[in-house]
């Protein structure tokens, strides 16, 4: 960027905005409006991962528009699915992306999504797309590296009719990288200095700690993704063993939970919905398992917010608690 100091521009206005304002979403706006100068995207949003707790939603310019519910049901549910997620819970490093990139060749996501908001598409660059969220979009990401092991998404969209995103676009990014990435954690600090963040990490650590007795940490690692929605193929594509080695674990985890027809799963939900459903999966009733042993808690906290992705659990968690919401019979009937 060339800055003809005869004829100044708003350049200098806005660098002075983007840092004046740090703490409010001007900075942003200023320092995303001087980008734009050389950086074609037409949507921008900053969401911070911190661990495997939900992403907090920084900035974004998606407006009063039906886009919002996308970016909703990204942060709230979505994100498990994200390439970028994942790739930050692998150690990727700060720097500029295309999403395309970040994308495994084969996608580690069953393609039934159960109860996460998101539908199937190979139209879309993640070969998936969040409910609401805007459709053929290629994003340009910057990742920006945060305080105690967090990191910043700086993601740009643009229609995937422009061309997309290309080596000039990523140079560019590369190029104004230090300036953004100081005012996204000059505005991370103050975000965490006036905001209680919360620390949902509860279920995290009930998975780490369940079963030592019982199950290895690569089988606690099986159960998780598989509970997450995560098919064998996945499953072995993320922790890079083979498959005969992932149907291993499954069928000792999966033991585990065998006695929980005894004990009324399959009733409980007929209870909730008040019909008779199809016999519960393994997994469900694995999971059932959970709840009733150390995982209820944290488990059924998530589960009646809809994070633990199989809405047998979530109708059963709702049920347990006392609270015979909309989402916990819904989930239900789904499977019905």
């Amino acid at each position: 960027m060339s800055v003809n100091l005869s004829e100044p521009g708003p350049e200098f206005l806005w660098i002075g905005e983007a840092i004046d304002f740090v703490g409010s979403e001007r900075s942003y706006a200023a320092a995303f409006r001087l980008l734009n100068l050389n950086l074609a995207f037409e949507m921008v949003s900053i969401v911070a991962y911190r661990g495997k707790t939900r992403p907090v939603l920084l900035f974004d310019t998606f407006g009063d528009t039906p886009y919002r519910e996308g970016l909703t049901n990204f942060v709230e549910l979505s994100y498990v699915l994200s390439p970028c997620y994942q790739a930050y819970l692998d150690g990727i490093e700060p720097g500029a992306y295309r999403m395309k990139d970040l994308v495994p060749k084969e996608y580690p996501i069953s393609q039934s999504f159960k109860s996460i908001p998101a539908a199937w598409s190979e139209k879309e660059e993640m070969r998936y797309i969040t409910h609401g969220w805007p459709e053929r979009r290629e994003e340009l990401l910057l990742l920006v590296e945060l305080p105690d092991r967090a990191m910043a998404e700086v993601s740009f969209l643009r229609p995937s009719s422009l061309s997309g995103f290309g080596a000039q676009e990523i140079s560019i990014l590369e190029v104004m990288a230090p300036f953004v990435s100081a005012v996204v954690r000059a505005n991370w600090a103050c975000f965490v200095r006036d905001a209680a963040l919360p620390h949902d990490n509860a279920i995290n650590v009930a998975f780490e700690s369940f079963g030592k007795d019982l199950l290895s940490p690569r089988e606690v690692e099986v159960i998780r993704l598989i509970l997450q929605g995560h098919s064998s193929v996945s499953i072995s594509l993320r922790l890079n063993i083979a498959i005969t080695t992932v149907k291993s674990h499954r069928k000792k985890c999966l033991r585990e939970a065998a006695y929980c027809d005894s004990i009324g799963a399959d009733g409980i939900v007929r209870a909730l919905v008040g019909k008779r459903v199809k016999r519960m999966s393994p997994v469900s009733r694995f999971g059932f398992f959970l709840l009733r042993c150390s995982m209820w808690t944290p488990l059924r906290a998530k589960a009646v917010q809809g994070e633990v992705f199989d809405p047998y659990l979530s109708a059963i968690a709702c049920y347990q608690i006392g609270e015979h919401s909309a989402r916990g019979r819904s989930n239900a009937e789904a499977m019905a």
